[in-house]
């Protein structure tokens, strides 16, 4: 049952049907508003690791940024050079053949091998280690925002018992993100295929097949099984105008089963609107029709994170219902097949359709107009 409506007034919905036609916004192409691209940042406000760089004193482990030809030494089991002098080599994710197609000097990354080690860092939660970036996201124009991060992992990962400590833990790369001063909410989050396995292919193209590879779902709950060749992930999440984005990642990995986590390019975008759906369908019924408006009445002034289940899709523009919803539906009413173009009704007819609906509400609430 619907909340108690809190109506617009009858001139707005006026205003609405009867506006010149205009397109609902919508974003052509995805603008970038903030990124970490690790050879340069923008809008990038903070950035801390926990345990800080060079903290390990094995040159095996590892949990920071790397680059070929300027890091002073970076853990071998990351680095894939089989098209080279180590034919035989197994594991990694990086090309580092200098004579390879694939072997870029220019391009830095993060690298994650075996956390959990003699180090026991961090101090406050030996084999956890976490990085944490803040963004500047005040440019954004969209009310929701895609975050996305170029990520890949090889090994046989486990699930197994932490002895020291007692306790039940396993590989893992989760990560997780707050808006403003807002609590941590899953932003992808990894999981093991414990019953699969998986093939890898190297760069010479020869193939190690392991058990128990890392899968990463997002936050639409989509999931990727990931390999050792990057791949962009992306999860749509709802800004609401805010300033700030911070993003975790959390990771855990003993390197027993030669488990790597590597990632690049975290990039914060303006959400596109899916210019293929069917606009203004916030029942997401397939089709912009009563439900979609009643769900902007009866909602009118609500914030996003107040709507109620039966808002399905398309979150408001501006992160609360008001005239841009009103517009997506009534300019797009009966669309119920996906269309790049916006169907905008006839003033007059959208006019007619808004009274029929006004007149009404306001005989019930107020008796009849005099």
């Amino acid at each position: 049952m619907y909340p108690t409506p809190m109506y617009p007034t009858p001139m707005l919905f006026l205003v609405a049907a009867i506006a010149m036609a205009e397109s609902v916004p919508r974003v052509s192409q995805a603008q970038v508003v903030a990124d970490d691209r690790f050879e340069n940042s923008t809008n990038l406000v903070s950035f801390s690791s926990n345990p800080p760089p060079g903290s390990y004193t094995s040159v095996a482990d590892g949990f920071e940024v790397y680059q070929f030809g300027v890091s002073t030494s970076i853990p071998q089991g990351l680095i894939d050079e089989s098209f080279g002098i180590l034919s035989g080599d197994n594991l990694g994710i990086f090309d580092g053949s200098t004579n390879s197609p694939g072997y870029d000097p220019d391009n830095a990354w993060f690298g994650v091998i075996d956390t959990v080690n003699p180090d026991n860092l961090p101090v406050e939660s030996p084999g956890n280690a976490t990085a944490t970036w803040t963004f500047d996201i005040r440019g954004a124009a969209t009310a929701n925002l895609d975050v996305s991060i170029d990520m890949a992992a090889m090994g046989d990962f486990d699930n197994e018992m932490d002895k020291p400590i007692g306790q039940f833990t396993r590989d893992h790369a989760d990560w997780s993100y707050f808006i403003d001063d807002g609590e941590f909410l899953p932003l992808f989050s990894s999981s093991l295929d414990l019953d699969g396995n998986l093939d890898y292919i190297m760069a010479d193209g020869h193939i190690v097949n392991q058990n128990d590879p890392m899968l990463m779902t997002n936050v639409q709950d989509e999931t990727v099984m990931l390999n050792n060749d990057l791949q962009t992930l992306s999860s749509t999440i709802a800004a609401n105008s805010g300033s700030t984005l911070t993003v975790r990642l959390a990771a855990r990995l003993d390197v027993g089963g030669g488990e790597i986590f590597g990632f690049d390019n975290i990039v914060v975008s303006e959400a596109e609107i899916d210019v293929n759906g069917v606009p203004g369908d916030f029942s997401d019924n397939g089709e912009t029709e009563v439900d979609d408006l009643n769900l902007v009445l009866f909602n009118w002034g609500r914030r996003d994170e107040e709507l109620p289940g039966d808002w399905a899709n398309e979150r408001p523009i501006d992160g609360t219902v008001d005239i841009g919803e009103l517009n997506q539906v009534l300019f797009n009413w009966g669309s119920s097949t996906p269309s790049p173009t916006i169907n905008v009704p006839e003033p007059v007819s959208a006019y007619w359709l808004v009274m029929a609906t006004v007149i009404p509400w306001q005989r019930r609430r107020h008796g009849p107009w005099k």
